[in-house]
């Protein structure tokens, strides 16, 4: 054997080795466990079923009622503030404790244990419940003392968990001035001035607003409806005063200058007064909500405003087509240029089937349904003929398997508008030439053809 072979193997048997040393360190490493934090409260929040806290001498105790929490005490059947419920489970449960000290070696009185400041207890079950009593701040080392009940050990946790842990009456209490879910909501009624002003009930299969009008019924834009509702259901009550504790004159409460009325669909009802605003604090405003029974309430007075909102006017439809983008996989559409199917072979994927295969330009594609579905017409028009819908300019049909999601077809042109229906709805409207120009596609606007390069 030659030197340079010796040398050859020398080296191959050094890399070898070199291998399976770095090998076993990299074993070793990973055999070695992570450190693992324990949390304060170790559940998941979304296992948490009733909470109870106890601050200042005062219980309160909420339950889950799915999404939402509900008042037990103090005031049974009010609705809880599940953002703050939810944000003291998701503290609790995220928070890691940085040392623990078992309870023996402790005085509770000495770190106020004996006479917790706070006490918060989650139950996951009524067999199932962690309890921890928070005790004073240690100034050494700044963190906080926390007992859990029946584990004989104190942890100590960081101090920027005790202002995250302060509760009171008004924190916890819910304050949706409704109390409905704008989801759950199948009626909405206004008066001004003691006259009904809007009236709208949510009916059918797919669940589509109306708007009564007289011995009409108009399409509404339920996107426009669960805002408002929206509004008035997330927390925008600012004070509660006892029915008692003022006057309704000085409050306006005796003559309402708005009423409102929101119907749930399980048959609960919410009504709402509105008064005059507060003297002292114009920006605030007085009103009552049978969702808060015997209370006064003050809040904000710019909701008065979306309430007015509320009109057959501002609130019929105008979308051209009502569908979610997302969930169309068919497209037909077709203009004096062309005519093309479209069907989508995935999430990021559109193909041209006809009038020849290819694939399509998916951003265009994309762009064009979300036009679609954002374009408001100029207005609605009552049933009518001679449009122009018999031998229309462009259609577009949008379909999810079998189910038609819109059939829009462009009808004759109004000086710079044009006339579109859509069969779906069987509504008419009046729409800007501009806002349905992207109709009149051709194959070659949409197919994704790659440029070949000749090299001569």
């Amino acid at each position: 054997m030659n030197l340079k072979a010796i040398l050859l193997l020398i080296l191959i048997t050094l890399g070898l080795g070199a291998v399976l040393y770095f090998q076993r360190d990299t074993d070793e490493a990973a055999s070695k466990e992570e450190p693992q934090f324990e949390m304060i409260l170790p559940y998941s929040p979304d296992d948490v079923v009733r909470v109870s806290v106890i601050y200042e001498d005062t219980t309160y105790v909420v339950v889950r009622d799915g999404a939402e929490w509900d008042m037990e005490l103090p005031d049974e059947g009010w609705g809880a503030d599940s953002l703050v419920i939810n944000h003291l489970l998701r503290t609790l449960c995220a928070a890691p404790f940085v040392n623990s000290i078992p309870l023996a070696e402790l005085d509770p009185a000495e770190v106020k244990l004996d006479k917790p400041v706070l006490v918060f207890t989650a139950y996951v079950s009524d067999q199932d419940s962690i309890r921890l009593e928070f005790g004073t701040l240690n100034p050494t080392t700044e963190n906080i003392y926390i007992l859990r009940r029946g584990e004989g050990r104190v942890v100590l946790a960081n101090k920027l968990l005790g202002p995250m842990m302060t509760v009171n009456g008004f924190l916890v209490r819910g304050k949706s001035l409704s109390g409905i879910n704008p989801f759950e909501t199948v009626g909405i009624e206004v008066e001004s001035g003691g006259r009904r002003v809007f009236s709208a009930s949510r009916s059918g299969v797919e669940e589509h607003w109306w708007i009564r009008q007289g011995s009409d019924s108009l399409w509404a834009d339920r996107r426009k409806l669960n805002l408002r509702l929206s509004e008035l259901y997330r927390g925008q009550v600012r004070e509660f005063y006892r029915s008692g504790d003022i006057a309704r004159s000085q409050t306006g409460l005796n003559a309402p200058v708005r009423r409102m009325k929101i119907t749930a669909g399980s048959g609960k009802t919410t009504v709402i007064s509105f008064g005059k605003t507060d003297s002292e604090e114009p920006y605030l405003r007085w009103a009552t909500s049978s969702h808060y029974p015997d209370h006064l309430l003050l809040i904000d007075s710019w909701l008065i405003d979306r309430v007015d909102l509320l009109l057959p006017d501002s609130m019929e439809c105008r979308e051209l087509a009502d569908f979610v983008p997302s969930d169309v996989d068919f497209i037909l559409i077709s203009s004096l240029l062309d005519s093309l199917v479209l069907t989508a072979e995935n999430d990021s994927l559109w193909s041209i089937v006809e009038p020849r295969q290819a694939r399509a330009k998916y951003l265009m594609v994309e762009g064009l349904l979300t036009h679609i579905d954002t374009v408001n017409a100029i207005r609605v028009l009552p049933g009518g003929s001679n449009r122009g819908f018999d031998s229309p300019q462009a259609r577009l049909v949008l379909k999810q398997g079998e189910k038609l999601l819109a059939d829009l077809v462009v009808g004759d042109y109004v000086g710079e508008d044009v006339y579109v229906r859509d069969r779906k709805r069987n509504i008419d409207f009046l729409a800007s030439t501009k806002q349905v120009s992207p109709l009149n596609v051709s194959f070659r606007d949409l197919a994704d053809i790659p440029v070949r390069h000749v090299v001569e």
